[in-house]
């Protein structure tokens, strides 16, 4: 895990919401403090919203807020099209265009192109060394 965190430009730490999976993402949260390298949480396989977050996963973000670890803040939630798409080898979005799965996401895919371009525009903002 750590060859892979070294080579990495931003790691995506997929995370379920509950006690047990908080408590395990903390190992690969310090490996990538230790490495300097970029993260984040994303919740994953959480129950559907209905409104507000549902209480597992307002309960896993408070625990990685207090733990000072950034956290999307959409979620991936455990949905049949997720499931389907894989055992068909395809994407949700080719799977279940336009269904609640393909926009998260694609909410995700947007998230991270974000984040991308932000670390390129720091990067090319550094002054070059002679």
């Amino acid at each position: 895990m750590a060859e892979a965190i070294w080579h990495a430009d931003l790691v995506v730490i997929p995370m379920r919401p509950g006690l047990f999976d908080v408590d395990a993402v903390q190992a690969t949260i310090q490996m990538c403090r230790e490495l300097k390298k970029p993260y984040a949480v994303v919740i994953n396989a959480a129950p559907v919203k209905n409104g507000s977050d549902d209480l597992m996963v307002r309960d896993a973000r408070g625990a990685m807020q207090a733990l000072d670890v950034p956290t999307w803040s959409g979620q991936i939630t455990h949905s049949p099209e997720l499931s389907l798409s894989l055992a068909h080898g395809a994407g949700v979005s080719e799977f279940s265009s336009g269904s609640s799965g393909s926009e998260e996401i694609g909410s995700l895919w947007r998230a991270l192109t974000r984040s991308f371009e932000a670390m390129e525009a720091m990067t090319s903002n550094e002054p070059q060394s002679a």
